[in-house]
């Protein structure tokens, strides 16, 4: 595995501080401090960097912006000189993509939102630069054109492989009946093929206005069970054994009759406010974590889900915070701010383009889709001919009100 930053974790001796300008990055937000250090001389390489520099997805543009500004000083490579530019006008993107011809860029960075990627894509046909995308979402993906960001397929694999090494082979899930939640649950059908898990139910609620009462109902099949318990009443009382009515007396003090059909759930909301509405409600139609695996996303990963005794014990997949929490800290010991969490794929994409550079190796799909990867902040990951990234990620269990990595 390809090491991107062999001292990106180690204290550098020269001294630093904040400037507002410097010869390796022409951008056009010129209020973004930026690390000035000596650096050694090598062959140029041209990037061209595509981002939202105003408008409502600013702080997303910024924040990469910043991370990249960052990533130059730690990788201490002054041969890479970044040519930004703003994708949030229309047709901002093929007026910069023009621009980087002219410029003769050796790679793009960028965009973030898969619009923007598409409408690099239908101009790259004849002239395509390698271009590594922040974006995530896997259909625009293709040969040369490759997303980096933590991709929804790299998550529910990470927690499938999990769940078949440890037995829960029986699966419900609860998703958002969207885009979004539709893509889950494809991507969960297609992980668990030639697989012996089964997904026993499918339960998916209005994005806008949830009734999370209505969802826990459905998903433990709470009507069928509470007919079953009465009919099970009704059958115990032809039996006028004394063993029969002490088992009714027990029965009367229950609201459903019978397991629940699955032993593991998935769930996907949009929102941190959605999940603690959720996870308060589900006990009480007896989906209880003590029993039932719960399994959900990296939108999971905040400090704050310790507090929600609803999901104790529950399982979340997310980037390796051994590695991403130094991102973190270097981020904001220098901007005073919490990154955007896609920050760290822009600092881990200079690192790519560091690591070739350092081993002179052209900027090419070749060397990007090699065979043994990268590994960076944001872990260890490999690029596919089809423009896929490939993620090694961690497992995480809330127990008593502490975040513990599963060990593989």
């Amino acid at each position: 595995m390809s090491s991107l930053f062999a001292l990106s974790c180690q204290t550098t001796q020269s001294t630093t501080k904040v400037v507002k300008n410097n010869s390796n990055v022409e951008t056009t937000l010129s209020d973004s401090p930026i690390i000035e250090t000596e650096f050694q001389e090598n062959r140029e390489i041209r990037v061209g960097l595509l981002l939202p520099l105003k408008g409502q997805n600013y702080r997303i543009g910024k924040s990469l912006l910043d991370a990249i500004h960052l990533a130059l000083y730690k990788t201490q490579n002054k041969n890479i000189k970044i040519f930004v530019r703003d994708t949030s006008p229309i047709e901002g993107v093929t007026r910069a993509y023009y621009e980087f011809l002219d410029l003769n860029v050796d790679i793009i960075l960028g965009p973030v939102f898969s619009d923007k990627v598409n409408e690099l894509k239908s101009l790259s046909s004849d002239n395509k630069i390698q271009t590594i995308t922040f974006s995530n979402n896997l259909n625009v993906a293709e040969d040369g054109i490759f997303i980096s960001g933590l991709t929804m397929k790299d998550e529910i694999e990470t927690i499938i492989n999990y769940s078949e090494k440890n037995n829960l082979t029986k699966f419900a899930i609860i998703a958002p009946e969207n885009i979004y939640g539709n893509a889950i649950i494809k991507l969960l059908e297609s992980a668990i093929l030639n697989k012996d898990i089964t997904i026993f139910s499918k339960i998916l609620f209005e994005s806008e206005n949830p009734d999370f009462y209505e969802v826990a109902k459905q998903v433990s099949d709470y009507e069928n069970r509470s007919k079953n318990l009465l009919e099970k009443i009704e059958s115990l009382k032809q039996d006028n054994s004394e063993k029969a009515k002490k088992e009714i007396k027990l029965l009367q003090q229950k609201d459903t009759y019978g397991e629940l059909q699955f032993d593991s759930l998935y769930i996907a909301v949009e929102n941190f406010q959605q999940l603690s509405l959720l996870s308060s409600t589900l006990p009480y139609y007896d989906v209880d974590p003590k029993k039932i695996q719960y399994f959900g996303t990296s939108l999971w990963n905040k400090e704050a889900i310790i507090k929600e005794p609803g999901l104790n014990n529950s399982i979340f997949v997310a980037l390796d915070k051994d590695k991403s929490e130094v991102f973190y800290d270097l981020y904001q010991s220098l901007y005073n701010e919490v990154p955007h969490s896609i920050a760290i794929y822009g600092f881990d994409a200079i690192g790519i383009i560091s690591s070739l550079n350092n081993q002179n190796l052209e900027i090419n799909e070749k060397n990007i889709v090699n065979e043994i990867g990268f590994s960076g902040l944001t872990g260890t990951f490999q690029f596919k001919n089809d423009g896929i990234v490939e993620r090694d990620l961690t497992l995480y269990r809330i127990k008593n009100e502490k975040i513990i990595k599963i060990k593989d």
